[in-house]
């Protein structure tokens, strides 16, 4: 970032050395508060935020810095938090259900994650958009409206954690927290030009409620306009130490690349193909063994069928917990059109068959994971297409859908971890890509320290133009 930046998106590191050495936690805060209100009235990528909540936030982060035996590794840090899996005791949540946010509904009790990055002293300034139970690959719901992509307001953010993506590339946050069951922090990631990160499965706890969602599909995930912020953050979310090891270089990977989409059901388009190849041709200049290769898996159609059985199955539990949220008061008729259909699919599924879809994705997790045995790293695109044009996937819900989460849902069935990049392409809009780096569940750092080299050196990395919008 240059040094014209505002203080609020200077590296997280500068920002925790002032404050620790006593400079006043406002300055940073309110110059997102100022940039946030300034930058949402053309994205609404954030949907809640209250000066009473960040009085309080900040007052708790004065405690901390002034208690020099509190580690506070992010100590006056600004984020924003992912409306749908990020709970916070006493405000409100809709999970971008209109009926929930008509009544009001509040949080009862705080995430796991969110708990982690308060003790250590990052400030939570809001919550950012999303649609109804974060079930499409656009931002877009009766309870909070679209997500407008920042780059081009004529296009949606992606999904489902579009606000996130949005916030974090009109510069409200350097870093916003996101959840990925299918894609949903890389697809939005990838369409709006910022960094987004699918961990392993399990390696962010989804607590204290929850302990497995979508069958293990969906993890918690995070977005950042920086890979060295976004590792800072992942260092507490985890409770690991990435950030320590994150400039070492890899050396000599095995690395497939892949340019078609899943199945081969769709076409990926021609200049995010290229955008692809450069990448790869750039890996391999420098020193790595690239070829022609990706899992079998990939190809298996038969995973499409079980994996939305599960997402339907558990459509239904969710509109159940709403159903008891809003004290039995919501009728399905009032949900999202999609909300509706996985829900009309998950009333006709029973447990049993749940359980069989569960068993059905063992076969491709199985022959995956056999893939890496001879490699380190995937390539692919990231989503298919370049940021869709609002109601464009909707115009095609049977294919449409696929085009953005093809070659990310693989990752999410076999838990394996997964990093977008964003890169400049030659498109005509201007628009950039998202590269996706997948790897072994268990070897997140690799594909970390992979994206430090790539944004380090690779002279075609897209830096999202966060003064053109912000200043």
């Amino acid at each position: 970032m240059c040094p014209s930046s505002p203080p609020h998106l200077d590296p997280i590191e500068n920002i925790v050395q002032r404050h620790r050495e006593g400079t006043s936690l406002y300055e940073a805060v309110e110059s997102c508060a100022r940039h946030i209100k300034k930058a949402n009235s053309s994205s609404n990528a954030v949907i809640w935020s209250d000066p009473d909540f960040l009085d309080k936030e900040i007052a708790r982060a004065k405690i901390q810095q002034s208690d020099s035996s509190h580690s506070s590794s992010l100590l006056g840090v600004p984020l924003l938090i992912k409306e749908l899996d990020s709970a916070i005791a006493g405000t409100p949540n809709s999970w971008g259900n209109l009926h929930l946010k008509e009544i009001g509904y509040c949080d009862t009790f705080t995430a796991t994650s969110v708990d982690l990055l308060r003790n250590a002293g990052a400030i939570i300034v809001g919550k950012t958009n999303n649609p109804e139970l974060g079930l499409t690959v656009t931002t877009n719901s009766g309870a909070h409206g679209p997500c407008n992509n920042p780059l081009d307001t004529t296009r949606n953010s992606g999904g489902s954690s579009g606000g996130s993506a949005a916030a974090v590339a009109s510069g409200m946050v350097s870093v916003a927290t996101a959840g990925d069951g299918g894609g949903s922090a890389r697809i939005p990631a990838a369409a709006c030009g910022v960094y987004g990160y699918k961990p392993s499965q399990n390696l962010i706890s989804l607590g204290p409620v929850i302990e497995e969602a979508w069958a293990g599909l969906v993890c918690k995930g995070l977005i950042a306009s920086r890979l060295g912020d976004l590792v800072q953050v992942l260092d507490v979310m985890s409770q690991q130490k990435f950030a320590s090891g994150i400039n070492q270089v890899p050396q000599n990977l095995r690395i497939g690349i892949r340019t078609d989409g899943f199945g081969s059901l769709y076409q990926i388009d021609p200049f995010i193909v290229a955008a692809t190849n450069k990448i790869a041709e750039f890996l391999q200049m420098s020193g790595h063994h690239v070829e022609v290769s990706s899992p079998q898996s990939y190809d298996d159609l038969s995973v499409i069928e079980p994996f939305l059985d599960i997402i339907s199955y558990n459509t239904f539990l969710d509109i159940t917990e709403v159903q008891r949220r809003a004290n039995n008061t919501l009728t399905i008729d009032t949900c999202d059109p999609v909300t509706q259909y996985f829900y009309s699919q998950g009333v006709r599924t029973s447990l049993e068959q749940y359980n069989q879809a569960r068993e059905c994705i063992d076969p491709f997790t199985r022959t995956t994971h056999d893939w890496y045995k001879n490699f380190d790293v995937l390539i692919t695109p990231t989503i298919g297409n370049i940021a869709p044009l609002h109601g464009e996937v909707e115009k095609d819900p049977q294919m449409g859908p696929f085009i953005y989460s093809g070659l990310c849902m693989p990752s999410n069935v076999a838990g394996d971890a997964s990093l977008s990049i964003p890169v400049v392409t030659e498109h005509p809009t201007g628009l950039p890509a998202g590269i996706q780096l997948t790897t072994l569940r268990g070897n997140d750092a690799l594909i970390l320290r992979l994206g430090k080299y790539v944004e380090s050196n690779y002279s075609d990395i897209f830096v999202t133009p966060i003064r053109n919008i912000t200043n």
